[in-house]
């Protein structure tokens, strides 16, 4: 039933990217939408946990701070 409206929604998103009447705020973000959409979302990184040996290089390096 959705994805009736993948279609039409890929096309309201297209009419607003090339109206130049359309504030620039929703063409650039009606234009991420897009792109997000079809595979051009950007890299998000994520840290996760230090490994134990970076751990153990922060715990040896305080220590010698320290004395």
């Amino acid at each position: 039933m959705l994805e009736e409206l993948i279609h039409p929604a890929l096309l309201a998103l297209k009419d607003i990217v090339e109206d130049a009447k359309q504030p620039a705020s929703a063409r650039v973000a009606a234009a991420r939408d897009i792109l997000d959409r079809t595979g051009y979302k950007p890299v998000i990184q994520v840290q996760g946990m230090p490994s134990r040996e970076q751990v153990a290089v922060w715990i040896e390096e305080a220590e010698a701070e320290t004395g």
